[in-house]
């Protein structure tokens, strides 16, 4: 099983995650002290009280929907774990060496947590805990083992690879034609936004280091030997068209918080060529980078309140120029497949800051915008074009007095009458990723109620809907070739 860190950027919005310093082993705090200037309190559920009955210092790892998590237990010691989210697979018993000792499969119905000589983990309904202080998370471990999403039905039809974050951590691949998971690749410990090369040859990345939290951007095989860091306190890469250069954004308080950067693969140095920059999209010929424009701190775990601006320049940092205006905090644009126009998340009107927004699309050489949808009272994001370049997928949500409505719709690209493909009250649908062949489109699904994630892929043509796999994060891209052996 590949040990992997969990896909934190979708929670920690960039590099910035406030964590207390207290050696874990060597105290217990009580509250209101906690990890991540988090204060221990009430969180839906009672904290889950863990009883080391051993003279050992032992680390408990869980799995959890909001990701993984692990604890110092101290040796004799009774305490109790702040969870964010029902435990999502088994509970792994590890030694000071990182190395698993025992394990025992999540039941909802446990309180507590009992570790026994000489090295056990079994669950209660509850236990005692007038005397519990609360335990630190524990980061030297990179959370356990991370083990895969569970793969449901096949694709009958479908090919390809897709790959995705797993709830419960790492970085997995899911071949769409015979439904099996597996890992990426073995022995690092990943983060999300990972980006394969044109050539499937090598692989990108964002890593965070448990020393001091921060990220740095890694280059290596796909096969995960050789690794090299390219750049330190970076996120989000993404390779060029050509596979020689890689683009991601720097945090620099001094350069409008994230600046955008290109490096050679090959070697050289990072060059900065534009500041207060969100993640960027490459043309597909790899002329141009797109990107919006952020307030300084927002995309570092800040909410923005100033308009974005849709923004493109060339990679040598040369001919930048701003197409449009967005909403605040928009999220990345999306080119066309010939290159000649890009789509992305407008605002409805003259209300920049308006919760309700329009998918739109912008013409790059002219800079001629138009609305291709809208729907009242629905905030439309994520754009995503069909491979063919005819329609337009997103995402949809709109907010109600005691319910919230999401789903997924399509347009075509000249506009018209939005088709809902999936639309439902009490989940959250993440944004669409095409299949190569534009026969499906692929999205995660979070029951609301639950907060138990899915991958689902609906057919375009009739709307048919296969769940592929549960506990899982995120999905990022769904490539043609296969990853797996």
């Amino acid at each position: 099983m590949v040990r992997l860190r969990s896909g934190m950027f979708a929670a920690l919005a960039g590099s910035v995650l406030l964590t207390a310093c207290f050696p874990p082993f060597d105290a217990l705090l009580p509250p209101p002290f906690g990890y991540g200037g988090l204060v221990p309190g009430e969180m839906g559920d009672e904290p889950l009280i863990v009883v080391n009955e051993t003279d050992d210092d032992w680390i408990l790892s869980f799995g959890s929907y909001s990701g993984p998590a692990a604890y110092a237990v101290p040796a004799g010691a009774t305490g109790k774990a702040i969870l964010f989210g029902e435990p999502t697979g088994p509970v792994q018993l590890l030694d000071r060496a990182c190395g698993e000792v025992d394990r025992l499969d999540w039941d909802p119905s446990f309180g507590a947590l009992v570790i026994e000589p000489p090295g056990a983990v079994r669950g209660l309904e509850n236990v005692a805990s007038d005397e519990a202080v609360s335990l630190i998370e524990y980061w030297d471990c990179s959370f356990g083992d991370a083990w895969p999403p569970t793969p449901h039905d096949r694709l009958q039809g479908g090919t390809g690879s897709i790959l995705l974050d797993g709830a419960a951590g790492g970085t997995w691949v899911l071949d769409v034609a015979s439904g099996e998971v597996g890992a990426l690749f073995d022995g690092m410990s990943l983060e999300d936004e990972v980006s394969v090369s044109p050539d499937g040859a090598r692989v990108a990345f964002t890593r965070i280091s448990m020393d001091d939290m921060a990220t740095e951007v890694v280059l290596a095989p796909i096969d995960g030997s050789g690794a090299r860091v390219l750049a330190e306190n970076g996120f989000g890469p993404t390779f060029s068209p050509d596979g020689t250069q890689l683009a991601f954004v720097e945090f620099d308080p001094f350069a409008g918080g994230g600046a955008l950067t290109v490096v050679d693969v090959d070697g050289g140095e990072p060059v900065r060529i534009a500041s207060g920059v969100s993640v960027a999209r490459w043309s597909p010929d790899g002329s141009m980078l797109a990107f919006t424009t952020t307030e300084p701190g927002s995309q570092f775990g800040g909410d923005s309140i100033e308009p974005s601006e849709l923004q493109v320049i060339r990679p040598d940092g040369t001919g930048l120029r701003t197409l449009a205006q967005g909403p605040a905090d928009a999220p990345p644009p999306a080119w066309s497949p010939d290159g000649t126009r890009i789509a992305f998340t407008g605002s409805k009107g003259d209300q920049p800051l308006d919760g309700e927004t329009t998918i739109d699309i912008v013409t790059v050489a002219e800079g001629t915008v138009r609305t291709v949808a809208e729907l009242d009272g629905a905030a439309l994001s994520e754009p995503m074009w069909s491979p063919d370049g005819r329609r337009l997928a997103f995402g949809t949500y709109e907010f109600e007095l005691l319910a919230h409505t999401s789903g997924i719709g399509i347009v075509g690209v000249d506009g018209g009458a939005v088709d809902m493909l999936a639309s439902g009250q009490g989940a959250f649908y993440g944004g669409p990723i095409w299949s190569p062949d534009g026969r499906w489109i692929a999205t995660v699904r979070v029951a609301d109620v639950e907060l138990s994630a899915e991958l689902v892929a609906f057919e375009v043509a009739s709307g048919q809907e296969t769940v592929l796999a549960s506990e899982v994060l995120s999905v990022t891209a769904w490539l043609e070739r296969q990853l797996l052996d």
